[in-house]
């Protein structure tokens, strides 16, 4: 499962790395925010071609994250999906038609995923080594809302996880190659080829670290999220400060006043 991550990379290295020229101004700011928590409904950079055949071109466009195929009528019956299993994608209605001709990358420099249950549940921040930039499978799909209005949706294609992942979920997001990436993006490719391009990544190529349990928050915001999260050391911090405040109440106490009370 992929279901929040990180772009904190300058937007002149995102079209440095994606090989993009134009910035579709609709729906983003010509210079890309960093967002250290992208979640689930909101508007995530992505990578699309437009044109056909030789006339196809790259550009960053803004999608609404939640994927809804053109003919749903009622999203309480059918709901927007933040995940596509790569396996099935050719299987079901819901996705067929996407994995035909709309492909998309969703670019990115790392993703969430959560150890433990309940109030012991804990986010663990997943990038390469590097650090580098990397693209996620997607699709998209324009949707008409009953209520006026067209919508560009989007999902994050899964794989089954890695040795790394594997203790914390049995999904990933399909991570593209650097060379399969052109491939991905062209609508001429068929569906059945741009399947094998979907595979989980080297776990050697990868490292974890435990990031701050604001993450289960999905409004939580700031690039502070990313940092190294040491719990015993925080716990040990707020402790020293309380006592701290504890003396500093005792010394403002004059021993030698008579109390009444």
């Amino acid at each position: 499962m992929c279901g929040r991550y990180t772009l904190i990379h300058p937007t002149t290295d995102i079209l440095q790395r994606f090989g993009l020229t134009q910035i579709k101004i609709e729906g983003l700011p010509v210079e890309i925010e960093p967002r250290a928590n992208i979640a689930p409904s909101q508007l995530v950079p992505a990578v699309v071609n437009h044109g056909f055949g030789k006339e196809q071109f790259r550009m960053l466009d803004a999608l609404r994250w939640g994927f809804l195929p053109m003919w749903v009528k009622d999203i309480k019956k059918s709901p927007p999906m933040i995940n596509a299993r790569a396996e099935t994608l050719a299987e079901k209605a819901y996705f067929k038609g996407a994995l035909r001709s709309r492909r998309c990358i969703i670019p990115a420099d790392s993703f969430y995923e959560w150890d433990g249950q309940g109030k012991a549940r804990r986010p663990y921040r997943f990038q390469f080594k590097d650090q580098r930039l990397f693209g996620m499978a997607g699709l998209y799909e324009e949707w008409s809302s009953p209520t006026g209005g067209d919508i560009v949706t989007c999902c994050i294609v899964t794989v089954a996880a890695n040795r790394l992942l594997s203790r914390f979920h049995d999904r990933m997001p399909a991570i593209l190659d650097p060379e399969d990436e052109a491939r991905w993006l062209d609508s001429d490719v068929d569906s059945f080829e741009a399947q094998l391009m979907l595979k989980s990544h080297d776990p050697y190529d990868m490292d974890c670290y435990p990031v701050s349990p604001e993450l289960n928050k999905a409004t939580a915001s700031g690039l502070h999220l990313v940092d190294f999260y040491d719990e015993a050391e925080v716990q040990a911090d707020m402790q020293a400060k309380k006592q701290t405040k504890n003396r500093g109440q005792k010394s403002d106490e004059n021993p030698d006043q008579l109390k009444l009370f």
